[in-house]
């Protein structure tokens, strides 16, 4: 990197998810991720005054990402099966290697266990995540919340298991994701 290149909010933050899913927490410093983008502090500190700051940053770029990002991108599918199949693609994809990769979700549910802060972001996409199943599995025809926290479920257990190169995982993704449309088949009929 050259003097005249600068570095962008966007370029620290994916920073901090490769440093989280690779180092955890304990690496989201600033000199840490200042030696991973071969720059000084003083970058970090002209984006985020502090640690505190860049912290809160990461988590907001996060829930845009994990949660607001995808829930726009299939709310407009029409046919909640088509919804539900468009979800599901998306939930196996890994977040791309700039932004930490298979291992973020995980990672960052890590993270939670220490930091309130943290834990509550995770509730909140948490909570999202399970309520835009629910509107899907109601537009199916199934309205029994339940079957939206089972396949949630399903998917961070997938998710994580994905996270340690299983390669079944997307594998039993798509059989919740049959299971479910045989389901609201069945009660439709």
């Amino acid at each position: 990197m050259t003097r005249t290149d600068r570095l962008t909010k966007d370029a620290w933050i994916a920073a901090g998810f490769r440093m989280l899913a690779t180092d955890g927490p304990a690496a989201l410093k600033a000199e840490v991720l200042a030696r991973q983008l071969n720059t000084t502090k003083g970058s970090f500190y002209w984006h985020f005054g502090d640690l505190p700051t860049y912290k809160a940053e990461l988590l907001i770029a996060w829930q845009d990402k994990a949660a607001s990002a995808i829930i726009s991108s299939v709310a407009s599918i029409a046919d909640p099966r088509a919804r539900l199949q468009a979800l599901a693609r998306i939930a196996q994809t890994p977040a791309p290697e700039a932004f930490g990769g298979q291992q973020v979700e995980v990672a960052i549910r890590a993270w939670a266990l220490s930091s309130p802060e943290v834990m509550a972001a995770l509730q909140s996409i948490d909570q999202q995540r399970i309520a835009f199943l629910e509107i899907i599995l109601h537009d199916m025809g199934i309205s029994d919340p339940t079957y939206a926290a089972m396949f949630y479920a399903t998917f961070l257990g997938t998710d994580d298991l994905a996270s340690k190169h299983d390669p079944n995982m997307a594998k039993a993704l798509d059989a919740a994701v049959t299971l479910l449309l045989a389901f609201a088949n069945q009660e439709t009929t």
